[in-house]
């Protein structure tokens, strides 16, 4: 039988970051490593004309030896790779466009390889731009839309390393909010420059937890619980409140704060319960972009808690939000509430 093989995924915004990584693991590495691009061709970009986010800035020509444009073709490349004795390893660079979350739990259930590591490039000076993008990635027969900036936090949080490209052409303050706002979103992963990132992979540094997206929620929602009447020094103005309620909220009442939800909150993700119907409501809003995923279930793990919303931003106003939430509360229950 043969051995397991190490696969590196890299992915991000940043063609220019993902191509210097790239190149120098590539030079640095003793054995034969394989570059294979995933760039699927049923997902499409849409412009929107007021957008101000160059998108030329990560559409280019990366560095690879092959390329896949669906997963049953990358597939039966890492299966044609497994067997060839002249790769030791596999570089994988998977493009914006993709859905790396379905790739990953792929990769984690196919015993012919293991993932070394996945690192999320990204450029300093364009994330908020691609963060707050209006430009849309919609597949080939429109049955699913997200924005860019929807793309990005889901490559970003399913990431165990963080990479920054472009940092010099910040200044102490944005770079300080920046990557405060990076620790929060995701308090797992490494956060390094490029160089740093470099030096971990020529290491053979193994650092992917194939659990780690699923825990992922629980460990930032007792990250913000445990600092919530903490002063955080150095947080540059990021900001974050959780909510939690013992009564269940109005789906209805919930929708409307989400229309006037404040400018300030750059990100919000939480569940919602309501015992009377059995919906479980899943909620994850970047930028001005809000998806509400609803299954049915029996309980939410925590019998006591049947509402519970995290945010993320800048200089939150805990007691406006609080108050806002508390009338979202279904009026036939008490309103017992804590934030």
């Amino acid at each position: 039988m043969n051995r397991q093989k190490p696969l590196t995924v890299i992915s991000g915004f940043s063609e220019n970051g993902k191509r210097e990584l790239m190149k120098s693991y590539q030079e640095n590495r003793q054995n034969h490593v394989k570059i294979i691009r995933f760039h699927p061709k049923a997902m499409k970009l849409t412009l929107n004309g007021e957008d101000p986010f160059p998108v030329t800035s990560f559409i280019g020509e990366a560095i690879h030896h092959v390329e896949a444009t669906t997963e049953e073709d990358l597939m039966s490349l890492l299966a044609k790779e497994h067997q060839n004795r002249s790769t030791d390893e596999i570089l994988l660079d998977v493009s914006p466009f993709s859905s790396i979350d379905s790739l990953l739990e792929q990769f984690t259930s196919d015993r012919r390889w293991f993932i070394a590591s996945h690192v999320h490039v990204l450029d300093a000076k364009a994330f908020w731009f691609s963060y707050f993008s209006e430009h849309e990635i919609i597949t080939a027969d429109q049955d699913f839309t997200q924005t860019l900036g929807e793309a990005l936090i889901l490559q970003l949080e399913l990431a165990d390393t963080l990479c920054l490209y472009h940092q010099d052409g910040l200044s102490s303050e944005r770079l300080g909010e920046l990557t405060a706002f990076l620790r929060v979103l995701q308090p797992r992963a490494l956060l390094c420059d490029l160089h740093e990132a470099i030096q971990r992979c020529q290491k053979g540094h193994t650092t992917f937890d194939k659990n780690g997206y699923a825990s992922l929620y629980v460990e930032q929602r007792n990250l913000v619980a445990s600092r919530q009447h903490v002063k955080v020094i150095h947080n540059y103005g990021v900001d974050t409140f959780f909510y939690q309620s013992s009564q269940p909220v109005g789906i209805h009442q919930l929708e409307r704060f989400f229309e006037h939800l404040p400018n300030d909150i750059f990100r919000m993700k939480g569940r919602c319960y309501n015992p009377q119907t059995g919906e479980l409501h899943s909620i994850s809003q970047v930028g001005a972009h809000i998806q509400v995923d609803t299954t049915t279930t029996d309980l939410m793990e925590n019998r006591d808690v049947q509402t519970e919303l995290l945010f993320i931003g800048f200089e939150l106003d805990r007691d406006a939000l609080s108050r806002l939430l508390h009338e979202c509360l279904q009026p036939n229950h008490d309103r017992i509430a804590f934030g």
